[in-house]
């Protein structure tokens, strides 16, 4: 909007400019340079002096050129002073900004809707660190995210429509979440995102348990129903309370995050590469316990594996710990 604006100005400038530099060439027969600089401190009212003696007929002509030059000038303060006012210079400013911000990020995660579940959404990618850009139509609920998560990269717009996922830097997001609390637009947001991105994880809410096979079918890779969760810790909670508040400590509960539980690539020059457990010495060194390995080449978990399972480069080990053990374990592994 602003930059039609700003055309429209220069246009109309631009138009009387010409038609002054056209009225002296038919009515003073001056050459082209000389009637645009006469045009041009007609229009400025510098107070030059003239090109040439002006005939009756090109006076008569400068009156009018004065009186269109100012009514265009005056438009264009108008204009400008609009812009100003309506805050249009200062958005565009921001949205450029973020703009910027957004084409730095690589390996980001889009997160698509703002309501409750977006909410804890961002919340967890905010406080594990992450890198996320927000996709939601309601301003008010971009400022009201931007309380507890702070000022992390935000469009407003549609999440299903293809040039709202590409100014998120779709294709070089490692990731996505759609829960914009309707099956038939997570749907369509799933379709769309793996049109753009067919190496992106595409994770996805599901209200109503007969859409999951659609979702999954479009191209999502992980469905959450969160009536079905909410239902099972319900249940877990009455049945298991033990069990329930040990996993509270180990992923961030009502009860707080104690421990942490991560997935760490073994990289093909990692000094664990090629080894067995035993001699990686993984629980020594970091303090972590090692819960799972998931195989690269056959794509399953290993739970529970023994000493001698040989760690291979693009394996995953799923391990347990405090924060700072799995800094150590990051450092060591890569």
């Amino acid at each position: 909007m602003i930059f039609k604006r700003v055309l429209i100005v220069i246009l109309m400038l631009t138009a009387v400019l010409l038609a002054g530099a056209a009225g002296y060439i038919i009515l003073e027969n001056w050459d082209f340079i000389d009637a645009v600089y006469m045009s041009v401190i007609t229009l400025s009212t510098v107070g030059y002096k003239e090109v040439a003696e002006l005939s009756t007929a090109g006076k008569a002509f400068t009156i009018a050129l004065i009186g269109g030059g100012v009514i265009a000038v005056t438009l264009a303060i108008g204009m400008f002073t609009k812009i100003i006012l309506e805050g249009e210079l200062g958005e565009y400013l921001r949205r450029r900004q973020m703009e910027k911000r957004i084409e730095s990020l690589d390996e980001h995660i889009i997160v698509c809707g703002l309501g409750e579940l977006g909410e804890e959404v961002v919340r967890n990618l905010a406080e594990d660190g992450e890198d996320f850009v927000v996709i939601e139509n309601s301003e008010e609920a971009i400022g009201k995210a931007e309380k507890f998560v702070g000022d992390h990269p935000s469009i407003r717009g549609d999440a299903r429509e293809t040039e709202v996922l590409e100014s998120a830097g779709i294709s070089k997001a490692r990731a996505l979440i759609t829960c914009l609390g309707s099956d038939s637009q997570n749907l369509f947001v799933v379709i769309t995102a793996r049109e753009l991105n067919p190496s992106l994880t595409i994770v996805t809410e599901a209200i109503d348990h007969n859409v999951r096979e659609k979702l999954r079918r479009a191209g999502a890779d992980h469905i959450i129903a969160p009536t079905q969760i909410g239902g099972l810790r319900m249940s877990r909670v009455a049945t298991k309370p033990a069990v329930v508040s040990f996993l509270d400590v180990v992923t961030g509960g009502p009860g707080g995050r104690e421990l942490y539980m991560e997935s760490v690539r073994v990289m093909e020059n990692s000094e664990v590469a090629s080894r067995t457990l035993a001699e990686a010495r993984i629980p020594s060194k970091t303090g972590l316990i090692v819960l799972s390995i998931r195989k690269k080449q056959i794509g399953q978990f290993i739970y529970n594996p023994s000493s001698q399972t040989v760690l291979e480069p693009g394996d995953e080990l799923i391990v347990m710990g405090e924060d700072e053990s799995l800094r150590k374990l990051r450092k060591y592994i890569s």
